[in-house]
């Protein structure tokens, strides 16, 4: 490296900064010494006040034409060595002969297996540039090149690392941001001027990331040397800050949003990426609670007026380099912010968001080495957007490859939203890809009619009205265009939300059931406002509790169930659901919920815990009407044996289960719970679907008259109720009995089970048989004699362990779960658990297996916990007297044919 000829000055102001440095360059008098004759470098110290238009206007000292060239003088570092402290920078050296450096980046490039050599003298000047988007960005990252080597082990990843943020700076402004002059983007948030900051010289000006400053500028921390003073630095992310500005307005605070890019760059770059994501996490964390304008802290002030500078000064920066031009002053209107900025007055949002989802940051990986793909690959972790560039597109940012044959297309953007989501209908999170509104009542109940005249007398399915529509598929990030009226018009937002919701389109009869279940049955009405304000709530409960996010939740995540809005939260890694729970009394006052005893529960298919806040203000009813008008309803008569809805889930969809699949099912639930309704809407929905040629219905009750609607039905006509425990006895005996008879059958007809045999014996066919023990608990209970007891908990035990293949399917309910009468056989049998509202923890327990009912909010609120031990929170469908009455009237009923 060749030595430094230096022309220092003290500060001075602009018009003697304009003929110091105008002479220097026209004359090259050097104050002290002689310039080398092989390396001209001049360093000159003026103001951080002295515009930066004078330097490059008189001396023309950076090439317009996107490149260094040989004979002109090149920036090679500005900055402050004295006070490496303070942001800004008033010191400037530049050079005539840039040779060593240039080669010095073709070494660098070369160790990430991007050789220089044999590139078109394009490319070359394309990769020289670098040294120009370095000088951009940082004059502390301009200076590695004079003071360190690639052949020192201690700064060359330092330069590796100093070169590839500098490609994800090229990837930001062409992909991005475009290079477009001004530089005033269009984003969710309005419009914006983007700019660029070096997390490495804003935490050195933040002393609240406790790192080293020994040695000023010489002896910066860096996340590769591992030493004891510097091992604390391997925290921080050390690349890009770029923040958004938004144009202040006189009086009003500044908004200003902020997005974390760690680099990670060469042929090694994938093995990097869980230190990225802690990277990013621990920046982002520390800047937000740190640089976030909160006045609070004793040296709030200091903080403001250090980003004050750093921003004016990479503002000024900018225009003079030519990466935008001056109207970018009158569109932020520079003195407003800067005076809002040293005072406090302005907020930094340093979220960012894409897909639904909260994001801290971004981990870019620069990859130069081999790949199973050329397509930019973009997931998430951890609350971190990892995106993969794949060599040919680094490649293309290195030497500008226009022309390259292996960019065949323009690489998609990934500018992601801005702050936090403001709105909820825009866009689908993972659980709303479809809006499906109902059709009306009518409807359903005409078409059901018009049919009933010709299932009634055949085993044909009864047709159902055609479901009504499901409005188009909302692209959220994929429609910047929509997300951008949305969400800077909340008056427009609620408009176009209500026109999506209410669009139509026919549904398709012959929709099957797996696309017709991806479609709600009805959908939330309410507005976006109270969601976003829940969600914003939930996450300052979370934060002051110091729960540990991967990311902050998402309002476009939030599931709106018919009682209750379902939040998902991304727990950072060690944090415990169980520290959620504690505290869960704690978020419900804040949030605002109609109980204090939230439910909180794992959802391993988002990574994440879902957070049930019911509240009065969100939430809708769904009809037994509204389900026999969807496209499911149809769809799971005809594909299911025995379906039902088991309930309507927390994103409006309905769950269809097959009892004949099942085969048994325990429900329990309290006075008050809705049992009844529940076991009315799955009774119907059999009846409704299934002829008395193929099916039977047998009930059992010590409340008859919750179930003598159904008495009176074809179905159940030829067998009494059972209303006593001798009679619900005789009634498990006779269901043995015939269980007996059909494995007789079965034996001689060579069949598995009952649907097989019906296959091949179309003439003889047999009936399913449905039968419904309802208050089983107490039945137990009620005998007398010990033996009777025995005898009829033996039945059942025999039936919930052999009678599927027979088609004998048992309902058993109760309104409190009693160990007791559910002995092992019976309930190590049944495994599909119904519970709705329970009194205690304990009697969760005993029919889920785990607590939770004891938190249901009552009136048909329930938790289905599967074979495979999943558990829904699911609400029953409210079914009038009216409307069940209307639909037994196209149920056959004893004496009518």
């Amino acid at each position: 490296m060749h030595r430094d000829y230096v022309a220092r000055l003290p500060d001075c102001s602009r018009s003697s900064a304009a003929v110091a440095i105008a002479t220097c360059r026209a004359t090259r008098v050097f104050i002290g010494s002689a310039p080398c004759p092989m390396c001209v470098i001049w360093k000159i110290h003026t103001s951080i006040a002295t515009g930066w238009c004078t330097w490059t206007g008189s001396c023309h000292l950076r090439c317009s034409a996107g490149g260094a060239l040989e004979d002109a003088p090149a920036i090679i570092e500005y900055s402050d060595q004295e006070v490496p402290e303070s942001p800004g920078y008033d010191t400037i050296t530049v050079t005539r002969n840039a040779t060593p450096y240039r080669e010095q980046l073709g070494e660098i490039l070369t160790t990430a297996d991007l050789d220089v050599a044999g590139r078109t003298v394009e490319a070359r000047r394309a990769a020289n540039a670098i040294l120009d988007d370095i000088n951009v960005l940082s004059g502390a990252w301009a200076l590695d090149f004079l003071l360190g080597s690639i052949a020192d082990t201690r700064t060359s990843m330092r330069l590796k690392g100093n070169v590839g943020a500098t490609l994800a700076y090229r990837w930001l402004r062409r992909i991005e941001h475009g290079v477009h002059g001004s530089m005033i983007l269009p984003t969710n948030v309005g419009s914006v001027v983007p700019v660029y900051v070096s997390l490495e010289d804003l935490l050195r000006a933040t002393p609240a990331a406790g790192l080293s400053r020994k040695g000023g500028l010489v002896y910066r921390y860096t996340n590769e040397v591992d030493d004891g003073e510097n091992q604390e630095a391997a925290r921080w992310c050390d690349d890009l800050l770029v923040l958004y500005l938004t144009p202040t307005e006189k009086g009003q605070p500044s908004r200003l949003f902020g997005r974390v890019v760690e680099v990670k760059f060469g042929k090694g770059a994938l093995g990097t990426r869980e230190k990225a994501v802690g990277q990013v996490r621990n920046t982002q964390q520390l800047l937000q609670e740190r640089l976030a304008g909160d006045p609070k802290p004793l040296d709030a002030a200091f903080r403001h007026k250090q980003l004050s500078l750093l921003i004016k000064a990479q503002v000024e920066q900018a225009v003079a380099m030519n990466v935008m031009d001056s109207s970018v002053y009158e569109f932020l209107n520079v003195p407003a912010l800067s005076a809002n900025l040293a005072t406090g007055n302005y907020s930094v949002d340093y979220t960012i968001a894409a897909e639904g989802r909260h994001l801290v940051g971004d981990a870019f990986l620069l990859h130069t080495g081999a790949s199973g793909t050329e397509q930019v690959q973009v997931d998430e972790q951890e609350g971190v957007r990892i995106i993969t560039i794949p060599r040919s597109l680094v490649e293309w940012l290195a030497f500008d490859l226009a022309d390259s044959p292996t960019l065949d297309s323009e690489p998609p953007s990934t500018l992601p939203r801005l702050g936090h989501y403001q709105s909820v209908g825009t866009a689908s999170g993972l659980s709303r890809r479809q809006m499906a509104p109902s059709a009306p009542v009518s409807e359903p109940m005409r078409v059901l009619r018009a049919s009933v005249a010709v299932a009634r007398h055949q085993n044909e399915l009864l047709p159902v009205a055609p479901n009504a529509p499901a409005a188009s598929t909302l692209h959220g990030d994929a429609n910047l265009s929509s997300e951008l009226a949305l969400d800077e018009d909340p008056q427009a937002r609620l408009s176009v939300a209500a026109s999506q919701r209410r669009a139509s389109v026919a549904a398709d009869p012959q929709l099957g059931l797996k696309a017709a279940v991806e479609r709600p049955v009805k959908v939330a009405p309410y507005a976006d406002e109270p969601v976003v304000a829940a969600i914003s709530r939930l996450e300052r409960a979370l934060v002051g509790h110091k729960v540990r996010l991967a990311s902050p939740p998402s309002a476009r995540e939030a599931d709106r169930g018919p009682r209750l809005l379902r939040a998902h939260v991304r727990l950072a890694p060690g944090e415990s659901i169980n520290a959620v729970r504690r505290i869960s009394e704690d978020i419900a006052r804040v949030v605002g919920t109609t109980t204090s005893d939230i439910h909180i529960t794992n959802v391993p298919d988002r990574h994440a815990i879902g957070l049930d806040l019911p509240m009065s203000e969100l939430s809708y009813a769904v009809g037994f009407d509204e389900l026999i008008g969807h496209s499911s309803f149809m769809a799971a008569r005809q594909e299911l044996t025995l379906g039902f809805c088991a309930g309507i889930d927390v994103t409006g969809r309905a769950l269809w289960v097959d009892l004949a699949a099942m085969p048994h099912m325990l429900v329990a639930g309290t006075t008050g719970s809705g049992k009844t309704v529940f076991l009315r809407n799955l009774i119907l929905t059999l009846l409704l679907g299934k002829s008395p040629v193929q099916l039977k219905l047998r009930l059992s009750s010590s409340k008859p008259m919750d179930f003598r609607v159904f008495a009176q039905t074809e179905h159940a006509a030829d067998r009494e109720m059972a209303k006593s425990p001798d009679e619900a006895r005789l009634l498990s005996e006779e269901l043995v009995q015939e269980m007996d008879r059909r494995y007789g059958l079965l034996d001689a007809a060579l069949c598995d089970n009952l649907a097989e045999y019906n296959e091949e014996n179309p003439a003889k066919q047999e009936p399913y048989f449905v039968a419904v023990f309802d208050e089983y608990a107490e039945m137990v209970s009620s005998f007398t004699e010990k033996h009777g007891r025995d005898a009829f908990e033996g039945a059942i035990a025999r039936l919930a362990q052999k009678a599927r293949a027979a088609g004998i399917h048992l309902i058993v309910c109760m309104q409190r779960p009693d160990a007791n009468a559910l002995k092992g056989a019976i309930k190590a049998n049944i495994v599909h658990r119904f519970a709705l509202k329970l009194p205690q923890n304990h009697d969760s327990r005993i029919i889920l297996d785990e607590g939770g009912a004891e938190t249901l909010l009552g009136q048909g609120d329930l938790l289905y916990k599967d074979a495979n031990s999943r558990l829904f929170r699911l609400q029953v469908p409210f079914l009038e007297n009216a409307t069940l009455k209307r639909c037994l009237q196209q149920v056959p009923i004893r004496g009518i044919r």
